[in-house]
């Protein structure tokens, strides 16, 4: 990519085309190079994701790729190097979504490959989509650090995903630069990496003054941002005294302290394998009982937390139901995933669930999950008169999808409890969160299906967001790791191991907070688009203004 060649084709009145600065110089790249770029930007932007956790690398990959893209002569190639930019970055950032899949459809990695294709293909579509936006702004000559935020919220807001990912949640790992997602979620955090970038790029193509001024810019905009977020971490620390598994508290029982209520909760990760799960339920329960009555021996708890699924046998509703067989004789109140069967519309309808057992040994409240992973938790082929596509998933599970929002009280304080990858959905969970007016999150997962790889990490980092965004303690209990205890700043007060079996206790603070983004949402996105659709129209005015004299 030459030096001047991101500004590139400038669209001059009656359509003709010239190039600006060393775009269409012969020292400018061949649509080789500028592939090469592409792909390039891609890995670096895999590996600025949380799984890698190598961040700082978020804020120059956008600008390659767009620098690529003001060199292109045409939308179409736009849109090409795009799609290969998505592409390479999926390849490098997901290859645990391919191993998942193997192991669900018992090792068919033939189906498995075609099914990550797809997917990849539809993230790739979505770069693609940012491609044609960025393109088409820079060819009319407007700044990149306008038109790249616009085009990339604008997408990120429209796109569904079955994994929802962002650029700005590649700042889940460091917190001080993410305290913003209090205020906007992760469109507002990947606005602030596409505006960064955006000056970056036009500091590479400018000269002299021009480039120290924007280079400087980006830096104030970054430092402000470590500023402000060091500011209010502090500010939290201060106002709600914020305690965490260091401060565990082993005498027991909750208190009412300044500004929320304190309660001692117990996490199990049994670690059990896949196998043991699905095989023979008897002896995981046993386990979960055996690491909970271990916690109890260091002091009394106002929770215990087992993973989703941990109780392997289906429950069978309505509700009120006898938690007593699932607790044994313990009496601390307990929340567990399981799953169930009911009655819905006159047809059996079975669900992925998370059940409190209170104090009294019943269970008398219940979170049925709603987004429900295809191929794994419901079949979508079967919607379209698949009528032998369960034989070639035969781990796959029909759950239906939950139909209430309402949280699980444990006493005065309300717990959002979103399961597995629903933590992941910024937009999910703020609706759990404000419907219910949580005061604390607890998310149940079962990370095994994905081994040894980055996905359980990527899956924790997401969750980071999720407190900060509401200002909430976040519990996360999973199977096999990483569970974790995230404080509403998004330290990590607590961490297990991967595939370790263990109980930790911690001390949290049920409190609700209101936030900017709890209040209004994913705000950036219909901004992004206002602005778009203005841009747009300020172009076609402006054609319709010069045409007259370009006829004459």
């Amino acid at each position: 990519m030459s030096r001047g060649g991101a500004a590139g084709i400038v669209i001059e009145p009656g359509g003709a085309s010239t190039t600006r600065g060393a775009g269409a110089r012969p020292g400018a790249p061949g649509p080789g190079a500028r592939a090469l770029v592409c792909a390039a930007a891609g890995v670096l932007y895999a590996l600025a994701q949380v799984g890698y956790g190598i961040w700082p690398l978020v804020f120059v990959c956008l600008a390659l790729w767009w620098g690529a893209l003001g060199d292109s002569p045409t939308l179409r190639r736009a849109v090409g190097l795009s799609a290969l930019f998505g592409a390479s970055a999926y390849v490098v950032a997901m290859p645990w979504l391919f191993g998942g899949a193997t192991r669900l459809l018992d090792g068919r990695s033939g189906v498995a490959l075609l099914l990550f294709i797809v997917y990849g293909a539809w993230i790739a579509a979505g770069f693609a989509a940012v491609g044609a936006l960025v393109s088409s702004g820079l060819r009319v000559g407007r700044p990149a650090w306008l038109v790249g935020p616009i085009a990339l919220v604008v997408v990120e807001w429209l796109q569904p995903r079955l994994f929802a990912a962002t650029v700005g949640e590649s700042l889940a790992s460091v917190p001080v630069l993410a305290q913003g997602a209090e205020l906007g979620g992760p469109l507002l955090l990947s606005a602030f990496v596409a505006v960064v970038n955006g000056l970056l790029l036009e500091a590479w193509c400018a000269e002299g003054r021009k480039a120290t001024h924007r280079v400087a810019v980006a830096l104030l905009i970054v430092g402000a941002a470590a500023l402000g977020g060091v500011l209010r971490v502090h500010f939290l620390h201060e106002d709600t005294g914020l305690v965490g598994a260091e401060h565990t508290d082993r005498a027991g029982a909750a208190s009412v302290g300044r500004g929320g209520r304190f309660l001692a909760i117990g996490i199990v990760q049994a670690n059990l394998s896949l196998a043991e799960k699905r095989d023979d339920a008897g002896p995981g329960h046993a386990r979960h009982l055996e690491q909970t009555r271990a916690l109890l021996e260091e002091g009394p708890l106002d929770l215990v937390v087992w993973p989703e699924t941990a109780y392997a046998r289906s429950l069978r509703r309505p509700l009120p139901l006898e938690g007593q067989p699932i607790r044994a004789e313990l009496e601390v109140p307990l929340l567990f995933g399981a799953s169930s069967v009911l009655t819905r519309d006159g047809r059996r309808a079975a669900t992925n669930s998370a059940f409190l057992v209170e104090a009294d040994g019943r269970i008398e409240q219940v979170y049925d999950k709603h987004l429900l992973i295809p191929f794994a938790e419901t079949d979508p082929l079967a919607r379209f008169g698949a009528a032998h596509s369960r034989e070639w998933l035969p781990r796959g599970q029909d759950f239906h999808p939950g139909e209430t929002f309402d949280p699980i009280r444990l006493g005065p304080a309300p717990i959002a409890t979103p399961i597995c990858y629903e933590v992941t959905d910024a937009g999910f969970v703020r609706r759990l969160v404000h419907e219910g007016r949580a005061s604390l999150i607890v998310t149940l997962a079962n990370d095994g299906w994905f081994g040894r790889t980055r996905e359980p990490r990527m899956h924790l980092a997401l969750a980071r967001l999720r407190a900060i965004e509401h200002r909430l303690w976040l519990v996360r209990a999973t199977n096999s790791g990483e569970s974790a205890v995230v404080d509403p700043t998004g330290r990590i007060v607590l961490r297990t191991e991967l595939f370790e079996s263990t109980a930790r206790r911690v001390l949290v603070r049920a409190r609700p907070w209101g936030t900017v983004y709890g209040w209004l949402g994913d705000w950036p996105g219909p901004l992004a688009l206002l602005a778009l659709v203005a841009l747009g129209v300020r172009d076609v005015a402006r054609r319709r203004a010069k045409r007259p004299s370009d006829l004459a």
